[in-house]
């Protein structure tokens, strides 16, 4: 039984061996797992080390020497030799270190380290350069890509769906574009400066429109360009005198506007389109070969052949070579040459029936009911169900007005053939004729910021895209209000609101309104702008810069008022005035009370209501010396020396430290008394100049006291007669007390103890005389009597201190009647 026992023993021994041996090779084959050179001994050891380390922390929390031994244990690091891996990188010297120090008097050796250390430097700064300009130019992406996702998230919110995509050139905003915004900015300045010296003298108005567009012509910004010329040719005439509310919401409301803003605005387009047509042609006239007399068949068709149209399968052809007959009669309308799409068709093609309808709609650019009813039947039986030329189903749809919800998308490439197409559909209602399948302006213009709005346009992207849709529909408000918002275009947006409110043209709101809404009664297609926030919003940023620029365009708010009925101009003007604190502006008081006039007043503004705003309003905000200069400035003598009373009584008995509240407040009242001595003002209550005079006494009586001068102290407050100095004096004193304003009754406790004190001063020196003068006969008589007259003076302060019915705290009764007991 021994033996088979045995065999199995050898057997399981084997075995286990060979596995151990396959285990090893294994591990010897990869470097994956980590060999571990420790016997059964030694990993006893190390686990009671760490036993121990853990044992030394929080009970049942390892420290983190235990934690770190136990990660680095299991990524395979061998930790007993871990300080040895690691004592290699202490010896590492840097290249400062590495530099040895050479004898001045090895001069290879000395030049060989200068040039190393100036190279070292050089490396050094250019290092610290490059990473400032990373960290700059990593904080100015994120902030972009901040300011998109708020716009984007903002797009989002207002309603909006996708992006339309159009082939449009995105706009780039580099250094560049900021360099041109700065010159243009310079360019609005001056023409607004004298467009408002055309209002203040009484001249003739400029268009603003055609100045700023010629402003925008003067800088490279092609979009800049291409707006503002968007702008005065739609505005042109469009604009008239000015309305009240209703009736503006009326105008714009209405059906002649909507024909005339139509008009012009496909007007605008179509001259675009055919001056860019013309431009490509004569640009590559070796390619297009048109040759002949200049024409605009010719042109058109040199045109297709450049642009590859005419290789299109599904246009209809003309007999011979009229060529895509459907084609150039839409390039014709799109250019506005109606009338040689009527001459192309009847010539070329022999359709005189259809050229007769061209011709129509050449001379009043739509065309009668009948004819329209018409082209209406004609496309919805045949045309739009058999004709396979997208340009044909166009035609039909731009001459009778057909099928508003087709957006010809194989026709309209660029955003400027959807808008004129769609503009071209557009129909009045106002007799009700179009009882179905028709669009108004109001309906279209909802359609582009309800329906599709800044997401659907990728406004983020493509500003100037956006801005177009909203200009050349007649949305000019969401246009400024969306300009405002972006960067680098609220300059922009300011000018185009000031020049279309100079128009009447635009919806203005109440300045407490947002800048942007509307209400639930009005038609459709209309919203209100908050006028002032734009103005108000873009001189905040010339705060500081230019004023004379920030008060000009706050002038276009001249006509604007507040819930008080204040005009604007006057409100915002000294809110700028009150928070840089630069009355210049307002002019200045001379010494000899003349007033020089300010800048205000040099641009023809009557400045009288915004002085008295900023006086009142300086004084609410307690800057009461800023008040006084105010109202002094504005002829307000009254409230100049009311509060300028109230102000001296606050401060005359503090001590005269250096530039303090005190000193310039008496520097300030004795400029004004001698101003008032040499030129009485007109005041309508004489007391309170009374009032102002003797309260500056009371600042000389203080200021020699402080200085210890006590004889002319007590002269100063004798000729006063404010307080008794004698017992005779004492009734009459208290009955004047009655008549005095409360700037000096309130001071007058101050007065007695400061009286007191210096006849106490005057007390002391005469009894020092006296004591020095023991031995003088003659002089002890008189010393007795200035001694008993000093007393007296004292007596009789105590007494009208009693005596007058003023509250006066018990500190005040203390000191006189210490300072009596004193003298006594």
């Amino acid at each position: 039984m021994a033996e088979p026992m045995d065999s199995y023993e050898d057997h399981g021994l084997n075995e286990i061996l060979q596995q151990a041996e396959k285990l090893t090779a294994e591990i010897d084959a990869t470097n994956e797992l980590p060999r571990v050179q420790r016997n059964l001994r030694q990993v006893l050891e190390a686990g009671q080390q760490l036993l121990c380390r853990a044992s030394q922390g929080v009970a049942g929390a390892p420290n983190a020497e235990t934690k770190a031994a136990v990660f680095l244990g299991t990524k395979g690091v061998d930790i007993t030799k871990l300080s040895d891996s690691i004592q290699p990188l202490y010896n590492i010297q840097t290249i400062e270190g590495g530099r040895d120090t050479i004898s001045e008097t090895n001069i290879e050796s000395f030049l060989k380290l200068e040039r190393t250390t100036a190279l070292i430097n050089v490396a050094e700064t250019t290092a610290s350069n490059i990473l400032a300009q990373l960290e700059e130019k990593i904080m100015l992406q994120v902030d972009n890509e901040w300011k998109r996702e708020r716009a984007e998230i903002a797009s989002v919110m207002s309603g909006s769906l996708k992006p339309l995509e159009f082939d449009t050139q995105i706009y780039d905003r580099t250094v560049e574009a900021s360099a041109i915004l700065s010159k243009s900015s310079v360019t609005y300045a001056y023409e607004v400066d004298r467009y408002n010296q055309a209002v203040i003298n009484g001249l003739p108005r400029a268009n603003l429109c055609e100045k700023f567009e010629l402003a925008a012509k003067n800088s490279n910004d092609r979009h800049l360009q291409e707006l503002w010329t968007s702008i005065a040719e739609v505005t042109n005439g469009l604009g008239g005198e000015q309305l009240d509310k209703n009736a503006l919401v009326k105008k714009r409301s209405s059906d002649v506007y909507a024909k005339n803003f139509i008009s012009r605005a496909k007007k605008h387009l179509q001259h675009s389109f055919f001056t860019k047509l013309t431009r490509e042609v004569w640009e590559r006239l070796g390619e297009t070969q048109t040759g002949g007399v200049p024409a605009v068949i010719p042109l058109i068709r040199s045109y297709i052949a450049l642009k590859g149209l005419g290789s299109i399968m599904t246009l209809e052809q003309g007999a011979g070579d009229a060529g895509p007959v459907w084609l150039i009669v839409y390039l014709c309308l799109r250019s506005g040459k109606a009338e040689e799409a009527a001459t192309y068709m009847k010539e070329n093609i022999g359709n005189t029936e259809f050229a007769s309808i061209l011709q129509a709609y050449s001379v009043t650019g739509i065309l009668p009911y009948d004819v329209e009813c018409k082209l209406r039947v004609d496309y919805r039986r045949s045309v739009r169900h058999t004709s396979h030329d997208s340009f044909q189903r166009a035609v039909y749809c731009i001459l009778g007005g057909c099928d508003v919800e087709d957006d010809h998308s194989e026709v309209a490439q660029r955003l400027e053939d959807y808008l004129w197409i769609k503009l071209s559909v557009l129909r009045y209602n106002s007799d009700g004729a179009y009882s179905a399948d028709f669009l108004t302006l109001p309906l279209f213009q909802e359609m582009i910021v309800e329906k599709y709005g800044e997401h659907y346009f990728d406004a983020v992207k493509q500003p100037y895209v956006y801005i177009q849709a909203l200009i050349l529909t007649g949305q000019f408000e969401a246009a400024i209000e969306f300009m405002s918002r972006v960067s680098g275009m609220k300059a922009h947006a300011v000018h185009v609101a000031i020049a279309l409110q100079e128009n009447h043209l635009l919806l203005t709101s109440d300045p407490k309104s947002p800048i942007l809404f509307r209400n639930k009664e009005d038609p459709p297609g209309i919203r209100w702008l908050n006028y002032s926030r734009v103005i108000v919003g873009f001189v905040r940023t010339l705060r500081g810069s230019n004023s004379k620029d920030a008060i000009n365009y706050l002038h276009f708010l001249r006509t604007m008022k507040d819930k008080d009925g204040t005009d604007l101009f006057s409100v915002c003007v000294s809110d700028l005035i009150l928070e840089s604190r630069d009355f210049e502006y307002l002019g200045h008081m001379n010494p000899d009370g003349c007033r020089t006039p300010g800048l205000l007043e040099t641009m023809g503004i009557n400045v009288l209501p915004i002085i008295v705003r900023c006086a009142s309003e300086s004084e609410l905000r307690g800057l009461t010396e800023d008040a006084i200069i105010l109202y002094d400035l504005a002829s307000k003598h009254d409230d100049a020396l009311r509060v300028l009373c109230r102000v001296i009584a606050k401060h005359v008995s503090e001590l005269p430290l250096p530039e303090s509240a005190r000193q310039r407040i008496r520097k300030l009242a004795i400029s004004f008394a001698e101003r008032y001595q040499a030129n009485p003002p007109k005041v309508s209550d004489m007391s309170q100049i009374t009032t102002f005079y003797i309260l500056v006494d009371f600042m000389t009586f203080f200021d020699e006291v402080f200085s210890k001068r006590y004889e002319t102290a007590l002269t100063v407050i004798q000729k006063l007669k404010i307080i008794p100095l004698h017992e005779s004096e004492v009734e009459k004193c208290v009955r004047d007390f009655h008549g005095f304003q409360e700037e000096i009754r309130m001071n007058v406790p101050d007065l007695i103890v400061a009286t007191m004190e210096t006849l106490y001063a005057k007390y002391k020196k005469l009894k020092d005389t006296k004591k020095s003068n023991y031995f003088a006969a003659d002089n002890g008589v008189q010393d007795n009597q200035f001694l008993m007259e000093v007393k007296g003076q004292a007596k009789a302060l105590v007494t009208y201190c009693g005596i007058i019915p003023y509250f006066m705290t018990g500190d005040t009764y203390t000191k006189v009647m210490q300072i009596e007991v004193q003298m006594n």
